[in-house]
Parts: C-alpha cells; structure tokens; sequence
C-alpha cells in the first residue's frame, strides 16, 4: 500500500515476512510458534522500515508527529 516511487519499497524486500506475523497473530490456525530469533528479527526489520518510512516523510516535506 506504500505510494510508488517510495525508496522504502525497494530498501525491504522482506515485507512479506512481517506480513505473514501480522496474518498469524490475527487469525487462529495451525502456525508455528514463534522463536526468540523470530521475534528479535521481526523487531529488527519493524524497526527497519519505520526508519526508512519516517526518512521518506522527511524527505517529501511530511511533518512526522507521534505521541
């Protein structure tokens, strides 16, 4: 859903991975369970993308305000 000509889409061809997190942890099935190393790389690649997602708001003139 990101807007073409976003860096961040080229910068993580992992999104998938953290997509298939997102899926299991809404809807019930037979997943595996998640490892330490899972999790500590989910967070690493979350991480990751906000960077590059916050940079690029940065980039365009978005102001980025949380909280």
């Amino acid at each position: 859903m990101l807007p073409e000509g976003w860096a961040v889409k080229n910068e993580h061809k992992d999104l998938y991975e953290l997509t298939a997190w997102t899926v299991n942890a809404r809807y019930p099935g037979d997943w595996p369970e998640p490892t330490r190393e899972d999790a500590v790389g989910a967070e690493s690649a979350a991480r990751s993308v906000y960077d590059s997602v916050t940079a690029e708001f940065e980039r365009r003139g978005i102001p980025v305000k949380f909280g």
